[in-house]
């Protein structure tokens, strides 16, 4: 039973994460109007102040700050239109509105309360999903963010691309002019890639002088082209400081993914490391499955 409310819960988190602002609006508005109705029906003897929060914190936490201060506003108004029409007495005429102030202030707290949180929660999650010196994804949030393409990929049978790309010579500049200046040739590599990337593309740091590349929805010939572009910016941005640094690439287009996300990221690994044994400072680009499709390199 814990377990089937467990998956039920994430299974309404994931749904409301994907909706539309102006879904979780109207989602908002038709359950205050649910409890307006119920708060009326069932009169003033029956209190369902906790009831309205539901409606703000869905507002708030899957929306915005703004549409949490709209919802606020409106289940305040509600609420005073329920006591008003169920017939509620007040010895005083400014009563109901004093009561509906302070539900509004709890309401307006509780946004704020709330959008503290999650922007919290937000900035947590993407410093753990971020490699700290050079700004890209992390191992683990790599591998976690290229699983979820690949499924999407198989329900659709759409190719992708993917690159696996070591820094040639790394280490020498790690020895001969310090680690401070290996961080900054990490960092400018990221910068290329981040600007030669499209922003659906999944770039990441696998560890060390290792980086890799996803190109969703992207063919041979996409993929070919992107490399084209990507290979040349890195060269050239370890020439232009100086840098005695190559790069040696492995590039795979996957009509059919393999059954892993580690099987694939061996695969253009083991890519990558023909072109070591070949010399360095090239790329080769295969078609899995093989298809007839011509290798292609510098």
């Amino acid at each position: 039973m814990k377990r089937i409310t467990l998956r039920l819960k994430n299974n309404i988190v994931v749904y409301m994460s994907k909706q539309t602002k102006t879904a979780i609006t109207s989602y908002s508005f038709i359950l205050i109007v649910i409890l307006g109705f119920a708060d009326h029906r069932l009169g003033p003897e029956l209190s369902f102040s906790v009831f309205y929060l539901g409606p703000v914190f869905l507002a708030s936490w899957f929306g915005s700050c703004a549409i949490g201060l709209l919802v606020s506003f409106v289940a305040a108004i509600t609420w005073l239109t329920a006591d008003l029409v169920s017939g509620q007495q007040y010895s005083l005429w400014f009563i109901p509105l004093w009561n509906s102030f302070v539900r509004l202030l709890f309401f307006l707290i509780t946004v704020y309360l709330l959008t503290v949180i999650r922007r919290k929660l937000k900035t947590e999650e993407n410093l753990a999903d971020t490699d700290s010196l050079t700004g890209l994804l992390n191992g683990r949030a790599f591998y976690e963010h290229v699983n979820d393409e690949i499924e999407r990929a198989k329900r659709y049978n759409h190719p992708f691309t993917l690159a696996y790309i070591d820094l040639d010579n790394f280490k020498i500049i790690n020895d001969t002019q310090g680690h401070n200046e290996g961080d900054k040739v990490l960092r400018t590599v990221a910068a290329v890639m981040k600007t030669n990337t499209r922003q659906s593309d999944i770039v990441g740091r696998l560890g060390g002088d290792e980086f890799a590349c996803f190109f969703p929805e992207t063919d041979f010939g996409g993929g070919e082209g992107t490399v084209k572009n990507l290979f040349p910016s890195l060269v050239e941005a370890m020439n232009r400081n100086n840098w005695s640094i190559t790069f040696s690439m492995g590039v795979v287009t996957f009509q059919k993914p393999l059954e892993t996300v580690t099987e694939m990221i061996k695969y253009a690994d083991d890519v990558m490391y023909t072109v070591k044994k070949k010399g360095k400072n090239d790329y080769i680009h295969k078609h899995y499955p093989d298809e007839n499709k011509k290798n292609v390199n510098l």
